[in-house]
């Protein structure tokens, strides 16, 4: 039998082996794309240090709308930083910082001090007022509504005070010594945990004016009260109204009655902040060295871990639902199901008590002061969970209201792509949890020619004609706060448009120069 070279079916068999290439190392690329990202999590994007080595940044960092990071440390400073850890400002009190800053929704700074003042700092680093009291100021103020600022002292006889915004006081109660932070509920309800010099100890209910709704009595004495009452466990608030706070070794779950819905105990003290998932598990640290995941309707355990240290921190979760928990030298992150996802070690000769609470930017970077060191990692999170409190103080801003957060919206390009000469790009799955997302703004930018980058303020654009290449996409969405997120993907040209499911039509020149496009050849 004579054999016959078939040379244009062997020509259309290597077009279409050159065109499955083609799909599959962009596959593969985008998947090695994802891995170095996962790959990148858990990793130093970079590190400051404080001046003076004998001080320490215990402060838990705020952030502001426009990216700026403020944190205060024990040698008097509140510092504000850029997101690449350059320093703008920073502002000298006349004692040591432990109070933890505010933002308002002006801008404004507040934060107490040692000497017994609470400031208000303006968004450029000058003082805009301060009020004097009679003992230390060492928890973080609360903004409730019309931007009256709630803030709690040392002392045992005018403890918790209401400031008008333009710092003159409103009203002050004595409640006995308080060491929480006040938090405000949906209802403008002020909650803070108290002991009333008789060794007693409870949560109060108070109201706009001043006046206290109720109390609620622990079972347990207030933590060291001698030395100004409960430790740092400040509450939290569900979306139903249920308050949730630390006191002794249990985390109490109180109805916004008053009357208790359960009791969780762990091993030891608890002074770490509980935070709620978007499911609303309870999450929270103990000294005993676990961190417990709670279920919020029974009180019971859904999972715990043991650290390698008492834990103080509080945690933060992120948009992803990734929770992060800092305990002695190790920063943990968990899968919601308590998996580890990974670890980070700060260093040498660190304790539970020489770190700050961490938080999240919406650039995929976590903030924590560890000692006179103020660290930012690179995490996938891209933000704080959209959950009734996910942060230390409820939100970035650490206001502690529950009803005062804006949540940045949440861009989605649709993901990477592989056209001919032509694209529909759809930005209609990025939302906005708290309002509607105003507008859209999409960057085409091809790698090699300026001249063929595009742009569109349309939700689903459709470019035609686009030339061969290789684009970068960039998505950017604004809510109707002004708030903004970006999102990227890849995008790879073939060249001009072919029916797929005509293969013959596509010519080898073609498929060989769309290979060299995604490769980078």
């Amino acid at each position: 039998m004579k054999f016959l070279f078939n040379y244009n079916k062997l020509l259309l068999y290597l077009r279409f082996l050159l065109i499955l290439i083609f799909f599959l190392f962009f596959q593969i690329e985008v998947l090695i794309g994802f891995s170095l990202l996962y790959a990148n999590e858990g990793s130093l994007k970079w590190k400051g240090a404080l001046s003076n080595d004998y001080e320490q940044i215990i402060s838990t960092p705020a952030l502001s709308h426009d990216g700026t990071i403020y944190f205060c440390d024990t040698d008097n400073y509140l510092h504000a930083l850029s997101n690449d850890g350059s320093q703008k400002w920073s502002f000298k009190a006349g004692g040591g910082i432990i109070s933890s800053p505010t933002i308002s929704s002006d801008g404004t700074i507040y934060f107490g001090s040692n000497d017994q003042s609470l400031y208000a700092i303006n968004a450029d680093g000058s003082k805009k007022w301060s009020y004097y009291t009679s003992d230390e100021i060492t928890e973080s103020p609360a903004i409730g509504k019309g931007g009256v600022i709630y803030f709690v002292n040392d002392s045992k006889y005018d403890s918790l005070h209401a400031l008008n915004p333009d710092g003159t006081l409103k009203w002050r109660l004595s409640v006995g010594y308080i060491a929480s932070s006040p938090t405000i509920d949906k209802n403008n309800i002020i909650y803070v945990m108290a002991g009333d010099g008789n060794y007693g100890c409870g949560l109060y209910a108070i109201d706009i004016e001043g006046t206290i709704i109720w109390k609620y009595t622990f079972i347990s004495k207030c933590w060291n009260i001698a030395s100004y009452a409960v430790e740092n466990s400040s509450p939290a608030i569900g979306n139903d109204g249920t308050i949730y706070i630390g006191n002794g070794n249990d985390l109490y779950a109180i109805n916004p009655d008053g009357t208790s819905k359960w009791i969780f105990k762990t091993g030891e003290h608890i002074s770490s902040s509980p935070v709620i998932g978007s499911d609303g598990t309870i999450y929270v640290g103990s000294e005993d060295k676990y961190f417990f995941a709670i279920n919020p309707n029974d009180g019971l355990l859904k999972w715990h871990f043991q650290t390698d240290d008492k834990i103080n921190s509080t945690a933060v979760i992120g948009v992803d639902e990734i929770i992060y928990i800092a305990s002695g030298n190790m920063l943990y992150a968990f899968n919601s199901i308590g998996t580890i996802r990974w670890t980070y070690v700060f260093g040498k000769y660190i304790t539970y008590d020489d770190i700050s609470s961490p938080i999240i930017d919406t650039n995929g970077t976590l903030y924590i002061g560890v000692k006179n060191n103020f660290f930012a990692i690179n995490v996938s999170s891209k933000g704080i969970a959209n959950s009734p409190w996910p942060v230390f103080c409820h939100d970035l801003r650490h206001t502690s209201h529950a009803n005062i957060v804006s949540y940045a919206p949440v861009a989605n390009t649709g993901g990477s792509k592989i056209v001919f000469d032509k694209v529909t790009l759809d930005g209609t799955s990025s939302y906005d949890s708290d309002g509607e997302i105003i507008s859209y703004q999409w960057e085409l930018r091809h790698i090699d020619n300026q001249e063929y980058n595009k742009n569109s303020s349309n939700a689903q654009p459709t470019f035609l004609d686009i030339e061969k290449g290789y684009y970068h996409i960039t998505l950017t969405v604004t809510d109707n706060d002004g708030l903004t997120d970006s999102d990227k993907s890849i995008l790879a040209v073939a060249g001009k448009y072919t029916q797929f499911n005509d293969i013959s039509k596509i010519g080898l020149i073609d498929a060989i120069n769309a290979l060299k496009v995604v490769s980078g050849f």
